[in-house]
């Protein structure tokens, strides 16, 4: 018949190192000057036992037990949080990237370049959708003041590129054009996703 009372006293799970592992402690008495004993590892989630036979312990299974469901219960927050800040996540890795005058520039542009077509169309929309951003932002200074005229002139270009179309393809007025090539469906991030 199974054991239902504890050989322990207390067991714990409070104490994780450096690494991440936590520590399963546990003590016979309840005299806090006593030195608790480790009963085993938790890391990732997985369970490392010193000993077997505190395997069936059922103090030690319910604070195991216990503590296993709130770390996956928290591993399940940091990777719904880190799947909803993927943009900020993704900017902040980018802008350390780029804050360093050794940055493989060339490394990045080949390896986007050699990702699959689907791929590089979201990544060219996502270049296009920052330049479109920087072309509005209406606060700059000599540090970005280039990079907002920049994009400023490429989206100009692009908007009279469709002017013209519109113009000789379709034989509308330049006013009835340039209205046609400022609509939101003719901005350059607009690229379609097959």
């Amino acid at each position: 018949m199974e054991n239902t009372t504890s050989k322990y006293s207390e067991v714990k799970i409070e104490h994780i190192d450096e690494n991440g592992v936590a520590h399963i402690d546990s003590f016979k008495t309840s005299d806090d000057n006593e030195n608790g004993m480790v009963l085993g590892y938790i890391m990732n989630g997985e369970i490392y036992w010193k000993d077997e036979r505190n395997v069936n312990d059922p103090l030690v299974q319910a604070i195991v037990a216990d503590y296993i469901v709130s770390y996956k219960a928290e591993k399940e927050r940091e990777r719904i949080s880190e799947r909803d800040n993927a943009g900020a996540l993704l900017a902040e890795k980018f802008s350390r990237f780029v804050n360093n005058f050794n940055a493989k520039n060339e490394q990045f542009v080949k390896a986007i370049l050699n990702q699959h077509p689907t791929l590089q169309q979201s990544s060219i929309k996502l270049c296009l959708q920052v330049v479109e951003g920087m072309a509005a932002k209406e606060h700059v200074d000599g540090r970005n003041q280039a990079s907002r005229d920049v994009c400023q002139k490429l989206l100009a270009g692009y908007t009279e590129e469709w002017v013209k179309l519109f113009m000789e393809r379709d034989g509308n007025t330049e006013e009835k054009a340039r209205k046609y090539a400022t609509n939101t469906a003719f901005h350059p991030s607009n690229l379609p996703t097959i």
